[in-house]
């Protein structure tokens, strides 16, 4: 074990083995500050997630309400310009008509996938004809593709499974972050004491 792992604990909590002086307590100080921030990010994340769903079609957004509110935090919008409108960093994943009035899904998913670029998104289409599914998949690779009318059960399964693989995403992102800051806390300290 190297002096920081003697020193620092789980989740960042100073241990009495090693009693760091000077600038060394201000460096080990640092490194709990930034575990706890990530901590605590942890800790607020919400069990119910955030989805949106984009659908021009009232009654399909109602349905898509009823069946998914027990289960989710909803925000519906009728529209491309909506959706981007009240897309948030707490939205977990985007189910997404392809044919709507205006800019359809494909627009959307597009300048969705510009502002939030790990989003998962689900088409979700009555057009079996549009376009073929596979030509779909492979042109965007949206995280699912179902045929409104289907096994409503496999949508529910798709977004369960978007929720959790992208926060599974987020938490790594976000581990990355708080390894990049630890380097260059100890670049820091090394360089003083050099």
């Amino acid at each position: 074990m190297n002096r920081l792992d003697d020193a620092v604990g789980p989740r960042g909590a100073i241990l009495g083995s090693v009693q760091p002086k000077g600038q060394k307590l201000s460096f080990y100080a640092r490194v709990r500050d930034v575990l706890d921030t990530f901590q605590q990010r942890e800790e607020g994340e919400s069990e119910r997630a955030l989805v949106m769903i984009v659908d021009d079609e009232e009654f399909m957004r109602t349905a898509l309400e009823l069946a998914f509110q027990d289960h989710y935090d909803l925000i519906l919008a009728a529209s491309a310009d909506e959706a981007l409108r009240h897309l948030t960093d707490e939205v977990r994943v985007v189910v997404l008509d392809v044919k709507m009035r205006d800019k359809d899904g494909f627009w959307t998913y597009e300048a969705i996938r510009a502002r939030r670029p790990y989003l998962p998104m689900i088409f979700y289409s009555a057009y079996e004809d549009l376009k073929e599914p596979y030509d779909i998949i492979n042109r965007y690779r949206p995280y699912g593709y179902f045929f409104k009318g289907r096994d409503f059960q496999q949508l529910l399964e798709g977004v369960s499974s978007a929720v959790a693989d992208y926060r599974e995403i987020l938490r790594t992102i976000d581990e990355s972050r708080v390894l990049r800051e630890i380097q260059g806390l100890m670049r820091d300290l090394n360089r003083r004491e050099l």
